[in-house]
Protein backbone atom coordinates (compact mmCIF):
# COMPACT_ATOMS: atom_id res chain seq x y z
CA UNK A 1 0.00 0.00 0.00
CA UNK A 2 1.39 3.34 -1.01
CA UNK A 3 0.40 6.74 0.21
CA UNK A 4 0.13 8.59 3.50
CA UNK A 5 -1.24 6.58 6.40
CA UNK A 6 -4.49 7.74 7.96
CA UNK A 7 -5.85 6.68 11.33
CA UNK A 8 -9.52 5.68 11.39
CA UNK A 9 -11.61 4.21 14.16
CA UNK A 10 -13.73 1.10 13.68
CA UNK A 11 -17.13 1.73 15.31
CA UNK A 12 -19.73 -0.87 16.17
CA UNK A 13 -23.27 -0.68 17.59
CA UNK A 14 -23.46 -1.59 21.26
CA UNK A 15 -26.47 -1.95 23.52
CA UNK A 16 -26.55 -1.29 27.23
CA UNK A 17 -29.47 -2.11 29.51
CA UNK A 18 -30.91 0.85 31.38
CA UNK A 19 -32.41 -1.28 34.16
CA UNK A 20 -35.99 -0.53 33.14
CA UNK A 21 -36.30 -3.21 30.47
CA UNK A 22 -35.09 -1.16 27.54
CA UNK A 23 -31.72 -0.74 25.89
CA UNK A 24 -29.71 2.27 24.84
CA UNK A 25 -27.99 1.77 21.49
CA UNK A 26 -24.85 3.76 20.72
CA UNK A 27 -21.85 3.58 18.39
CA UNK A 28 -18.63 2.82 20.23
CA UNK A 29 -15.09 2.67 18.90
CA UNK A 30 -13.72 -0.87 18.87
CA UNK A 31 -10.17 -0.17 17.69
CA UNK A 32 -8.06 2.16 15.60
CA UNK A 33 -6.84 1.19 12.14
CA UNK A 34 -3.99 2.70 10.14
CA UNK A 35 -4.40 2.55 6.40
CA UNK A 36 -4.30 4.40 3.10
CA UNK A 37 -7.48 6.41 2.51
CA UNK A 38 -8.38 7.84 -0.89
CA UNK A 39 -11.26 9.19 -2.96
CA UNK A 40 -12.37 7.04 -5.87
CA UNK A 41 -11.44 8.07 -9.40
CA UNK A 42 -14.06 8.20 -12.15
CA UNK A 43 -13.01 4.81 -13.53
CA UNK A 44 -13.18 3.20 -10.07
CA UNK A 45 -16.66 4.67 -9.51
CA UNK A 46 -17.89 3.12 -12.76
CA UNK A 47 -16.38 -0.26 -11.90
CA UNK A 48 -17.80 -0.36 -8.37
CA UNK A 49 -21.19 0.99 -9.41
CA UNK A 50 -22.06 -2.54 -10.48
CA UNK A 51 -21.37 -3.87 -6.96
CA UNK A 52 -23.10 -1.31 -4.81
CA UNK A 53 -24.38 2.24 -4.93
CA UNK A 54 -22.64 5.50 -4.08
CA UNK A 55 -19.13 4.36 -3.21
CA UNK A 56 -17.07 7.48 -2.62
CA UNK A 57 -13.86 6.39 -0.83
CA UNK A 58 -11.56 3.43 -0.28
CA UNK A 59 -9.50 2.43 2.72
CA UNK A 60 -6.72 -0.14 2.32
CA UNK A 61 -5.27 -1.60 5.52
CA UNK A 62 -3.36 -4.64 6.72
CA UNK A 63 -5.51 -7.58 7.72
CA UNK A 64 -6.69 -7.30 11.31
CA UNK A 65 -5.87 -10.15 13.65
CA UNK A 66 -8.72 -11.12 15.95
CA UNK A 67 -11.24 -8.68 14.45
CA UNK A 68 -13.81 -9.18 11.71
CA UNK A 69 -15.08 -6.13 9.85
CA UNK A 70 -18.58 -6.30 8.38
CA UNK A 71 -20.90 -3.96 6.51
CA UNK A 72 -22.75 -3.38 9.80
CA UNK A 73 -19.71 -1.52 11.15
CA UNK A 74 -18.62 1.97 10.21
CA UNK A 75 -15.40 3.98 10.20
CA UNK A 76 -14.74 7.38 11.75
CA UNK A 77 -11.88 9.67 10.81
CA UNK A 78 -10.09 11.74 13.44
CA UNK A 79 -11.89 14.86 12.14
CA UNK A 80 -15.26 13.24 12.96
CA UNK A 81 -16.33 12.31 9.41
CA UNK A 82 -18.18 8.99 9.41
CA UNK A 83 -18.15 6.44 6.58
CA UNK A 84 -20.46 3.47 6.11
CA UNK A 85 -18.76 0.26 4.99
CA UNK A 86 -20.57 -0.86 1.84
CA UNK A 87 -18.30 -3.69 0.69
CA UNK A 88 -15.16 -5.51 1.87
CA UNK A 89 -12.78 -6.54 -0.93
CA UNK A 90 -10.03 -9.07 -0.28
CA UNK A 91 -9.95 -10.70 -3.72
CA UNK A 92 -7.38 -8.46 -5.45
CA UNK A 93 -4.60 -8.74 -2.92
CA UNK A 94 -4.20 -12.46 -2.24
CA UNK A 95 -5.10 -12.02 1.41
CA UNK A 96 -2.29 -9.58 2.24
CA UNK A 97 -4.51 -6.60 3.01
CA UNK A 98 -8.15 -5.54 2.97
CA UNK A 99 -9.86 -2.81 0.97
CA UNK A 100 -13.05 -1.34 2.41
CA UNK A 101 -15.36 0.45 -0.03
CA UNK A 102 -16.98 3.35 1.80
CA UNK A 103 -19.76 5.89 1.48
CA UNK A 104 -19.78 9.08 3.51
CA UNK A 105 -22.50 8.96 6.15
CA UNK A 106 -24.98 11.82 5.96
CA UNK A 107 -26.84 12.66 9.16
Amino acid sequence: MRGPKTTVFLSRLTQTADGLGTFTTTWSDVRSIKGVFWTLSGNERLAYEKLTEDISHNLAFDNLIGETITTRDRLRLTDGTIYEIKFIDTTKNRGNFTIALLREYKT
